[in-house]
């Protein structure tokens, strides 16, 4: 039995399906019904009630679930207290959204220069799932924006740099004025990530309707899109990446007065690896 198959047990739980957990573990469904079909086979009783439509889990899976959870506590207690032993060594998880993505490469190549058994996974994605996995337990440390509003008591965020808003529009248009250039065909992000919440909440404390044309999740393509003249949109932008965008794109600040988002590392305030998250926060500032 292995502690791989109980995990993917209690996210299957927490998520409510098995395609939920394949979702939030990064898998395959198949590869998620493999594993709940071998734990059944271990323990000789089926663990779902499959005449349903999606499989929920039945009494014996219930009662698994609990002893899973402490089992998984057991173990995660287990790897804390060999990590005390040393700190710098196993694996570090960290999250990182887009922008942030950009900054890790030379600190990780420096890191692991220096501490050689030590391992650094990185988890992409966005702000509020990251956070979610900081909080339950699933990555060691993200690099996200500012959830002081949500932010779990538990856990800590602190501060590495700041990201301003730009509207982005095509290079050959010679409109200096934000409210016209939102008139335009709007490529809108997300609405339930954390840059697309920001984003539109700014646009209604300005009165600004937009004409959306398409919704995305991320930076590349709705650049991509603007560089073929289908719009125009709203991404948030360190200092570095200015000079660089301009090339290409016309840019403006959003909002008024523009619009910053403040960028830093979230972990668990008691978290066993806070003194890789500490280098990692340290190496990091410099290349922001």
């Amino acid at each position: 039995m292995s502690i791989k198959a109980l995990n993917t047990l209690t996210v299957i739980a927490k998520c409510g399906s098995f395609a939920g957990a394949a979702k939030e573990l990064h898998l395959s469904q198949a590869a998620i019904s493999i594993q709940i079909k071998k734990l059944e086979q271990e323990l000789g009783c089926s663990l779902f009630d499959r005449s349903a439509r999606s499989p929920v889990l039945n009494s014996n899976g219930h009662k698994i679930i609990t002893r899973a959870k402490s089992i998984l506590d057991l173990y995660q207690a287990l790897s804390d207290d060999l990590n005390t032993r040393n700190d710098f060594a196993g694996v570090f998880t960290i999250g990182a959204v887009r922008t942030a993505q950009q900054l890790l490469p030379s600190v990780i190549q420096q890191l692991i220069r220096e501490h050689p058994k030590l391992q650094i996974k990185v988890i992409a994605g966005m702000t509020f799932a990251l956070a979610n996995k900081v909080e339950s337990g699933e990555i060691d440390a993200a690099l996200i924006a500012d959830i002081s509003e949500r932010q779990a008591g538990h856990c800590q965020w602190d501060r590495y740099d700041s990201e301003t808003y730009f509207i982005v529009a095509p290079k050959h248009l010679n409109i200096d004025n934000q409210v016209e250039l939102l008139k335009l065909p709007f490529i809108r992000f997300d609405k339930g990530t954390y840059a697309g919440s920001v984003i539109d909440a700014q646009l209604l404390r300005q009165g600004i309707r937009v004409s959306e044309v398409m919704q995305l999740d991320s930076l590349e393509p709705a650049l991509d899109m603007v560089s073929h003249d289908l719009g125009v949109t709203v991404i948030p932008c360190r200092s570095n990446q200015i000079a660089s965008l301009q090339q290409k794109f016309l840019l403006l600040p959003f909002g008024d007065p523009p619009l910053i988002r403040q960028m830093g590392l979230y972990q668990k305030i008691n978290s066993p690896r806070k003194k890789i998250a500490a280098l990692v926060l340290e190496r990091i500032q410099p290349n922001a």
